[in-house]
């Protein structure tokens, strides 16, 4: 290769690289762009699209009760805690009055939910022993639930929890259950 044509490849890689900087900068634009529209978006959106969703739907409701000192119907709580007890991921507890509400956290609710709900939840005593003295109340609490799965969630006497913006709308039917 004689001098003149490496000068003549150095300029072409120059006038390459130049280019290529330039669409490398117009690319960074867009993607800034598309993290400031993803930005926005995770604002309105519910984190579950971003995320593993029943972790967020855990979190969810935990962060609702323990922020904002909520509370269900007269119980009043001053102790949360999520577990991994079957389909019971959360405990609402409160220790003075002796109540807990166990709760299945669940993005989406069905009715068979409901079933698999209240068979752990009828034992959860025995497998708790440390809450034999407590009144168990229980809890559906999901960001979306069908009205056939609602309704039936009312009508065995559980608590139901639906997630409504950045609020937890409550029902409870006019018998809850309580163990």
């Amino acid at each position: 290769m004689t001098d003149e044509e490496l000068k003549e490849l150095v300029a072409s890689l120059a006038i390459t690289q130049k280019k290529t900087d330039e669409k490398l900068k117009q690319l960074f634009e867009r993607v800034d762009c598309i993290e400031i529209q993803l930005g926005s978006l995770r604002e309105i959106t519910p984190d579950c699209f971003f995320d593993d969703k029943e972790d967020n739907v855990d979190k969810f409701f935990y962060d609702y009760f323990t922020k904002n000192n909520a509370s269900l119907n007269s119980l009043n709580f001053n102790a949360f805690e999520m577990s991994d007890i079957g389909k019971i991921r959360l405990k609402l507890i409160d220790e003075k009055g002796k109540n807990i509400v166990v709760s299945a956290t669940k993005f989406k609710i069905e009715k068979e939910d409901i079933d698999d709900f209240e068979n752990k939840f009828l034992h959860f005593k025995q497998a708790q022993t440390v809450y034999q003295d407590y009144k168990l109340y229980g809890a559906i609490a999901s960001f979306h639930i069908n009205d056939d799965a609602k309704r039936e969630a009312l009508n065995r006497g559980f608590f139901v929890l639906q997630r409504t913006g950045k609020v937890v709308q409550t029902d409870c039917g006019e018998n809850l259950l309580v163990l």
